[in-house]
Parts: structure tokens; sequence; C-alpha cells
């Protein structure tokens, strides 16, 4: 084995091996069985890089499947940044035992050599912008980049990242035409973009059905108050305030149980998921509309996967093979395709936010707030989610 790749220096059938890779990573994983299934953790928009242009996607994607994994190392490149908080690493003190590091960067990299080694290019034909055939509307801290990126593993989805980020997330607030933020696409693919708070804009329905009125809506939805909880948490993260800030947000913005501070509106309406898809019945049929349940993404997501693909009309993949479930972050991560013993998860900082217990009357009033939203919502979609409020 290529020293610069990595060195097993202990493995069994049903042992811990240690892995050193030249990065000086560590990573330790358990093989069981003949299965061969990974239980710890290696440190979960297209097939863009985050330096690559759009005349880079047809170049990713015609060489990778002419030419297999070697030109797409040479277009993604091996030097992504470990010093940005992006890549840690973390030791756990489960009984597993288990050293695991996190990229973000790694999981999309992943992501994107699954796609390219099960994708054919056409004959005959150009990869070329064209406007979206789906948009994920949101909802913010429910799972919209988790689920972006696992449906981007499906050679006939197409999802763009630039410079780190999703950047058409705003674009239609810009006077370019949306086409022009789309990944390159051949006529059998479907470009996929993402926002977090589109589900809300009363105003983008009707913008989007202009832009194509056959376009599939996806949202993702989460409990209300957990969302809000995790969204006021983020925030307060972001402003380097304390854990506590979450019971003062919630009782410097509520009063006789509304909300009393226009400014925060926003955080506490994103919840309110009726009038968010009752925006968009308004202008869609329904059966343009797919609600993804963010609990059942988190505990199955190759059903999810599979119902959106469905939902999307296009053919079966097999998700099951590269979704590993990670026992420490208790969530799915990308398999690398090239070697099945490894495995790639978002930074040990996303979905691991410490949380201040909210107090029991300010998750009561929350719960009021919401109940009669969360019964509107099961009525308009035609299903009930596992929200019970006691």
């Amino acid at each position: 084995m290529n020293k610069m790749t990595s060195k097993v220096l202990c493995c069994s059938r049903s042992s811990t091996a240690l892995i050193i890779t030249a990065s000086t990573l560590v990573i330790v994983f358990t093989l069981r069985e003949t299965s061969f299934h990974i239980t710890s953790s290696i440190g979960p928009d297209s097939f863009v890089s985050d330096n690559t242009n759009t005349t880079d996607v047809v170049d990713s994607q015609v060489s990778y499947a002419k030419n297999g994994v070697n030109k797409l190392t040479k277009t993604f490149g091996r030097d992504f940044k470990k010093d940005n908080g992006n890549t840690v690493i973390d030791v756990t003190t489960a009984s597993e035992n288990l050293s695991a590091v996190y990229d973000e960067h790694q999981v999309f990299r992943y992501v994107s050599k699954i796609h390219a080694t099960h994708f054919v290019p056409p004959q005959n034909e150009t990869c070329e912008q064209r406007e979206p055939g789906a948009y994920i509307v949101g909802v913010a801290k429910s799972g919209t980049r988790e689920l972006l990126e696992f449906l981007g593993i499906h050679p006939k989805i197409v999802i763009r990242k630039q410079n780190g980020n999703y950047i058409i997330a705003k674009a239609y607030t810009s006077s370019n035409p949306l086409k022009s933020y789309m990944p390159c696409t051949y006529s059998s693919q479907i470009g996929l973009p993402k926002a977090d708070t589109l589900f809300l804009r009363s105003e983008l329905p009707q913008r989007l059905y202009k832009l194509n009125s056959k376009m599939k809506i996806i949202a993702i939805v989460r409990e209300p108050v957990s969302r809000l909880i995790s969204q006021i948490t983020f925030a307060a993260r972001q402003s380097d305030l304390k854990p506590h800030y979450v019971n003062e947000f919630i009782k410097h913005n509520m009063k006789d149980g509304r909300v009393s501070t226009a400014g925060k509106v926003l955080f506490f309406n994103l919840s309110m998921y009726d009038r968010c898809l009752d925006n968009y019945l308004k202008v869609f049929p329904r059966r343009q509309i797919h609600i993804v349940d963010a609990d059942e993404f988190k505990s199955n997501p190759v059903r999810v996967f599979n119902k959106v693909v469905s939902f999307l009309g296009l053919y079966e993949f097999p998700a099951e093979k590269y979704f590993v479930y990670n026992q420490e972050k208790k969530f799915y991560c990308i398999r690398n395709p090239d070697d099945l013993q490894k495995m790639a998860c978002y930074g040990s900082n996303r979905g691991r936010v410490k949380k201040k217990p909210l107090l029991p009357e300010y998750k009561y009033l929350l719960e009021q707030l919401y109940s009669p939203h969360n019964e509107r919502f099961f009525s308009l979609l035609g299903e009930r989610f596992n929200w019970n409020y006691n």
C-alpha cells in the first residue's frame, strides 16, 4: 500500500483498525463480519468544487466519466483547508473509544465522486446552464444542506457549490437570471438549488412558477419548537452570546402568547409551516410539492432519498450503498466510493451545538403558539408528523 495514502496497523474480521493518513489525521473504525459495516466516523451544491467555475463542471462530469477517479482528484485537488473550523479531530469517550475526523469538504468530494462514478454523459449533447427543474425552498435549521448533498449522489441531480457556499440561495434577488447561477446540466439531469427561507416568502411561489410552471418544490420541515430553538442558538453562537440567551430571547420577543417584536418575527414565522405551504398551494398543484419530515430524514435517509427521487421522476439509485450511520454523531455520513472502509461526515461543530434547556414555561408558550399551525399544516398536507405536544 502506498504509504502516502494510508497504513493499516492492525485489522481482523471483527476488530478495530488504526489508520494514519499522510496528513497525520488518525482514524479508527470497526469492521464487522462480512457485511463490512463501518460504525465509527471519519472526519455528513454540483458537482462543483469550492473554486470551480461553470465551465469546469462540464470538464468534471465528462472527464471523470471517461477517465475515472484520477481525473476527479485532479479537478477537486487535495489541499482543502484544515484550520477554518471545518476539519477537526474529536476523541470520544463512547464505548467504541473512537478517534473521529470530520470534514465537510470531504463530504462534498465523496458526493461528487459517487455522482460522477455513475454518470455517463450523453453523446452529441452539450452540458449547459438551464433553469432549475426543482428547488429546495427551506426550511432553515431543518437539514436543507444535508438533504441537498445527499441527493447530489444521484447522477441525474446536479448541485452547485462555490467558495464554500451555495451561491444561488439568494439568486432570486439578483438582476441576473436564475439560470446564470445554475450548474451546467444535460437535458436528462435536474439542476437543484436550495435556500433556507424561501418557503416563507409569499411572493416566491409566483416567481418560481413563471420561471418554470412544471418546477418541483421540495421543503424539509422540523418540529417547530426545536427548529426555532436551533435557529436562536445558532444566531447566539454567531454573535458570541451565552447559551441562556435562548430563554431571554423567548421572554423578550413574546407577550401574552404572541410574538411581540417585529424584527424577530421571521425566526418564529419560519416554523409556521401552514402559512408557508398555503402560499405554494395557491400557485403550484399539490403533486408538484414534496414535504420531507426532518425526523424521518435523520433516522432513515435512504427512504427519504428514494421518496424524493421518485417525486422527481428519476430512476432508482442504490443510496444505501453510500449512506453510513455514524454512532458518535447519531447521523448518517457518506461512504468513500473508492475505499468502502472510509466515510466522511460534517464538521463536529455541525449538528452538535450545545443548547441551554428551554425553561418549561417558555416551552409551553411555544407549543401553544405552534399547535394550531401544526394542525392546519397536517390538514393541508394530508398526513401527520409525530409532533405531539402534551
